[in-house]
């Protein structure tokens, strides 16, 4: 008798656990891509009185005899059916039909969903509204989308230039340009142009600021020039430099220097100088000093047979080092040439190879993105000024062997678990997946099948109540035969 009260428990834990699915199914039964779920029951392991036993010549076979112990939960089922589409409005939204999931992603997770209330914000990224996390999808390239490749976060900002390049003007002429020298300094660069090449020392006049197109420059006879920088100064030039037409040197010892130190290469290992105790010249050639270098130091002592220099290095030598040569950046020289067109303009240019009669493409912006749509593959669409259309991104669909094995994380989000098999990611026509823009995808929970769970599953918890007290009855009236 006490074990009927026992086995009634069990009734009553495993119908107030469905009655908590049918409660959650019926508060989600409007929410947005929703699937409803279902628990079904098992009956606990039974315990044996007698075995069953065969047939012999005296008496024939007998049934076991088992009594159950009750019941237990034997699965929650998320039910994947297609719920209702519903038409939003809403020209960003999108409502999937079949065994498919949108994919989000937030940080460095990925997480799958029903829910198509998307929407772009203030940077042009493609989200999920209530959660604000990222589409997946493809982007196009140049108006193509490969759906092969890797999925990233869909981003369209409005208002996006749309590029067409198309052949320019023809070359019909090709002379040398005034001569440019370009220099380098500390990875610093710029180009004097043109520089005079008359054998006299020319240095500047002035400091020259940073980002200065122009500076002045003067000789021993109070000579003075102007020269052009291209681009402007990346650096600022103190009074006292020197610049002629092959060399490029440095006069003094100064926070230009040091703020600019010079990369210098020894035995193919990379060092940079950051505090020089004496000039150097970019022409010259400078070897280590006799005796080397010791393997640890900081410190290095370098010599062109007439001058000495000591700097301190960024990094300690790896090795120990004999008499070798110093590499330096030497200043390199370049001569552009004027490009002549057809058109009559006419251009500078230092990089390329260029001949008579060839065409230069020219890229110029035709339109802006004025407006998205999004059609029933899945493909985004830019609407642009100009009148042009043009593929713009995809959405990413993922198709699960078994969608019910995910795992639910809240938001109407899921995420990939031990059962639900591994995502393989598609584009809307696939698995019979289709998607339909303009609307979402209504909850698929069927109230009135609900209800009618609630009350089978009250009778249910009452029954087994019921047992609990028929129970107790019992073994009351068991106690009161011995009164």
């Amino acid at each position: 008798m006490i074990r009927s009260l026992f086995t009634g428990e069990t009734g009553l834990k495993c119908h107030q656990t469905r009655m908590d699915v049918i409660g959650n199914n019926i508060a989600n039964v409007n929410t947005v891509g929703y699937k409803t779920s279902r628990a079904t029951f098992e009956d606990i392991l039974s315990q044996t009185i007698k075995n069953a036993s065969p047939a012999n010549g005296a008496v024939g076979s007998t049934n076991p005899k088992q009594i159950g112990l009750g019941t237990t939960i034997g699965s929650v089922d998320i039910m994947f059916k297609d719920g209702a589409p519903v038409i939003s409005g809403k020209n960003t939204d999108l409502c999937l039909s079949g065994d498919g999931l949108f994919v989000v992603r937030r940080g460095n997770d990925m997480y799958y969903t029903r829910d198509g209330d998307f929407a772009f914000d203030g940077e042009g990224n493609y989200i999920l509204s209530g959660s604000g996390h990222f589409v997946q999808g493809w982007m196009a390239k140049d108006g193509v989308i490969d759906s092969t490749s890797g999925t990233e976060d869909i981003k369209i900002p409005i208002g996006k230039e749309l590029q067409e390049t198309t052949a320019g003007p023809v070359i019909t002429g090709i002379t040398a340009a005034a001569e440019h020298v370009d220099f380098s300094l500390g990875g610093k660069g710029f180009r004097f142009g043109p520089i005079p090449s008359d054998g006299k020392t020319w240095t500047f006049k002035d400091n020259v600021p940073l980002g200065a197109k122009t500076a002045e420059i003067e000789n021993s006879a109070g000579e003075t020039k102007t020269v052009t920088f291209s681009p402007a100064a990346t650096f600022e030039i103190p009074k006292g430099w020197n610049v002629n037409d092959n060399s490029f040197q440095i006069l003094t010892k100064g926070s230009v220097t040091e703020q600019y130190p010079l990369t210098i290469n020894i035995d193919g290992q990379q060092y940079t100088a950051i505090a020089l105790d004496n000039d150097l010249q970019y022409s010259s050639t400078w070897n280590l000093k006799a005796g080397g270098a010791i393997a640890g130091s900081n410190t290095i002592t370098i010599t062109d047979g007439t001058n000495d220099a000591t700097f301190t290095l960024n990094a300690p030598l790896q090795e120990t080092l004999g008499e070798t040569q110093l590499t330096q950046a030497v200043a390199s020289q370049e001569h552009p040439v004027t490009l002549t067109f057809s058109d009559g303009t006419t251009a500078v240019e230092t990089d390329g190879t260029y001949e008579v009669g060839t065409s230069l493409p020219v890229t110029k912006t035709v339109g802006t993105l004025q407006a998205v749509e999004v059609d029933a593959s899945g493909i985004i669409m830019g609407i642009y000024s100009n009148g042009e259309r043009r593929p713009e991104a995809q959405v990413a669909v993922a198709h699960f062997n078994n969608a019910p094995g995910l795992t639910k994380t809240g938001k109407s989000l899921y995420q990939v678990s031990n059962n639900s098999g591994t995502p393989t990611l598609i584009t809307s026509g696939e698995f019979g997946i289709t998607i339909t823009p303009g609307a979402l995808e209504m909850s698929n929970v069927n109230a009135a099948d609900e209800f009618s769970n609630m009350i089978i599953t009250q009778r249910g918890f009452q029954a087994n109540a019921e047992v609990i007290t028929v129970g107790d009855e019992m073994i009351k009236t068991a106690i009161d035969t011995k009164r």
